[in-house]
């Protein structure tokens, strides 16, 4: 599968309508069912115009577009959103992640609803300075625009570092790999699916500072569909560990450890690599190649659409792989 995220401009949520014509042509859905997707994502937000405050991307804009392409089917399109983008008020916040989350558990996983709020229990400070401190809501939401399904993220910086995948293994009830507890850094948990049971959990991370992809347990990590990716997207550079972002995940019904450790994504900074977007370009077809996907078209025009902002590499439990395509708005 490949994955084609394209963020919208800062104060252009509602209003850049390049960003969800897009959505709206790859789906075949009309401009209007799109726009409604999007307010119902944002919230009071989606009225509002910036300057906006969302962690979500680097420019505080709240709002993603992303196409995944799977080889000879057609493209599955979400929509990423941060609810709480405009408010600094953190019952404010609450309340509008809230009513985010189940507007789009109504419409697009209806029994999915206990399920997202252990991971908000569990993952987020119950504590109510403790959760001001977190950076906007703290939460993000996705919906599919091509289907059934959704996603909700939580920010787990937070609290003692020691104490975040202690957090996660109490809330999943299932043991996390111990070397990549101990050589990791967790920063994030979400959950993905359509139904609670097919609904997967999954853990976001940075790699510690002396510690590299073989120290963390994941047989996947040093796969030759892993060691293939980081040598056509990074090559001979040099670049931060903090340039990496890793994930595993696990199906809930199925708490399995062993699954867990079967699955990885890695995800790397465009802007720590930089190149430009033609090279982008003939480094994504190569991806394509190498792991049999289907190529984009629509990213043939990549410098006049967007930004690269991150190009990942995920492998399940039979070792298929996708490629996510992160693009950001361009510099105004």
């Amino acid at each position: 599968m490949l994955a084609v995220i394209v963020i919208a401009a800062p104060g252009a949520a509602m209003t850049g309508q390049g960003l969800l014509t897009l959505a709206a042509r790859l789906t075949g859905r009309s401009q209007e069912e799109i726009v409604q997707q999007a307010g119902n994502l944002l919230g009071p937000s989606a009225s509002q115009a910036g300057p906006w405050h969302s962690t979500l991307n680097n420019d505080g804009s709240p709002l993603q577009l992303c196409i995944g392409l799977h080889v000879g089917t057609a493209p599955v399109v979400r929509l990423l959103a941060d609810p709480a983008a405009k408010t600094s008020d953190i019952r404010q916040r609450q309340q509008q992640v809230a009513q985010a989350v189940q507007a789009i558990l109504q419409q697009q996983a209806p029994d999915m609803h206990p399920t997202c709020q252990t991971l908000l229990e569990h993952m987020l400070p119950a504590d109510t300075m403790a959760r001001a401190a977190l950076p906007a809501g703290g939460a993000w939401l996705a919906t599919n625009l091509s289907g059934p399904g959704m996603a909700l993220y939580v920010s787990t910086k937070w609290g003692d570092p020691a104490a975040r995948w202690r957090r996660a293994q109490h809330w999943l009830g299932s043991l996390i790999p111990d070397r990549l507890a101990r050589h990791a850094h967790l920063v994030s948990a979400g959950i993905e699916g359509n139904s609670a049971a097919t609904a997967r959990a999954k853990l976001y991370w940075r790699i510690g500072n002396k510690a590299a992809l073989a120290d963390l347990g994941l047989s996947l990590a040093e796969s030759d569909e892993v060691r293939d990716f980081l040598r056509l997207v990074i090559g001979t550079r040099h670049i931060p560990r903090s340039a990496v972002v890793g994930s595993i995940g696990m199906t809930l019904a199925s708490a399995a450890a062993e699954e867990m450790s079967g699955n990885i994504k890695l995800d790397v900074c465009a802007h720590c690599v930089q190149r430009p977007s033609e090279e982008w370009l003939t480094i994504i077809a190569q991806c394509c190649q190498r792991y049999g996907l289907t190529p984009c078209h629509q990213l043939n025009n990549l410098a006049a659409l967007g930004e690269l902002a991150f190009i990942g590499l995920g492998l399940d439990q039979a070792c298929q792989p996708r490629i996510n395509i992160y693009l950001k708005s361009l510099p105004e």
